[in-house]
């Protein structure tokens, strides 16, 4: 029975080792968007493969998907482990085709050789080496990555976004309709980072949201009108409290002047204590607005009490 449970357990631990691996690899798997490296290969008639230059720069790559059964070169992006991050093919060399105005059948076509080879492959953060081998699985040329200034054209980003996403966290539930709202052109998949990358390289911000929107507790919403909003409550509170105030002082007065007179005393009092709640009321209302529409429902234009 102890034998049992300790081969199970070994089991369970393989599998584990194997899921997390296969995971890694598939997360890893995946081209930075909006970037491709641009490879150039010269292939004189010997067939040998002669590096000339390697960019990166920003556009879509070609995926080589075609599977040509023979007179191709495979192409390996590879991870410092070497694993396979993409595998593509491309073609050694062409077949020139019939002009219009030649019948096919009289037409003999001509191979060329491909030289010079461009080639525009997916970029992979995690990419150490390009390869490229012939049908028979012979390396006819390797390029690590490592050896050319690639750095410095690196899409850059931002730790987190304006809608709660932060790298390599989950994003929170109200992502999506936030991202709707502040990044409608960003791609609707959070970990590709559209909402994080810097698209000014002489600042650390992320894109610009969408010009007067805000995402807040009750949904998307114009800023200009809630900053409007906040003016308007401003401006009423401000006139609440400045009426209590006079009244106040309405009231101050009534009670100096009174001259023992009962009634003006009494009067004076109810107008000083309804002023002193009126401003209480008041003050307590502008700090409850302002928390509840800052801190619970982020309206932009309210500042925090």
């Amino acid at each position: 029975m102890q034998i049992k449970r300790f081969f199970l357990y070994i089991g369970f631990i393989l599998v584990t080792i194997f899921f997390l691996r296969f995971a890694a690899s598939v997360w890893a798997a995946n081209p930075v968007p909006g970037f491709r490296l641009n490879l150039l290969v010269s292939q004189p008639s010997d067939l040998t493969l002669i590096f000339g230059n390697i960019g990166l720069e920003e556009g879509p790559y070609v995926s080589y998907g075609i599977n040509y059964p023979d007179n191709y070169y495979l192409i390996k992006i590879v991870d410092k482990s070497n694993t396979e991050l993409f595998v593509g093919k491309t073609p050694r060399t062409y077949q020139t085709l019939a002009p219009d105005f030649v019948p096919f059948t009289s037409f003999t076509p001509e191979t060329i050789l491909a030289d010079p080879i461009t080639m525009y492959l997916p970029y992979f953060n995690e990419a150490a080496k390009i390869q490229l081998f012939d049908e028979n699985n012979t390396l006819k040329l390797e390029v690590v990555l490592a050896d050319y200034n690639l750095q410095g054209l690196k899409p850059r980003f931002i730790f987190c976004d304006l809608c709660g996403y932060c790298q390599g966290q989950k994003p929170p539930s109200t992502w999506e309709k936030c991202r709707q709202c502040l990044y409608p052109a960003a791609n609707p998949t959070p970990t590709i980072g559209d909402t994080l990358r810097i698209s000014d390289s002489g600042s650390n911000t992320g894109p610009t949201p969408y010009p007067s929107k805000a995402f807040t507790g009750i949904g998307c919403i114009n800023a200009n009108q809630a900053a409007l909003s906040q003016t308007l409550l401003n401006i009423i509170f401000s006139i609440s409290g400045g009426i209590a105030f006079l009244y106040f002082l309405y009231g101050a007065f009534i009670i100096t002047t009174s001259q023992d007179d009962a009634e003006k005393l009494n009067y004076g009092r109810r107008l000083v204590y309804g002023a002193i709640v009126g401003l209480i009321l008041t003050l307590s209302s502008f700090l409850i607005v302002n928390f509840i529409a800052s801190g619970v429902l982020r309206l932009p234009g309210f500042s925090k009490p």
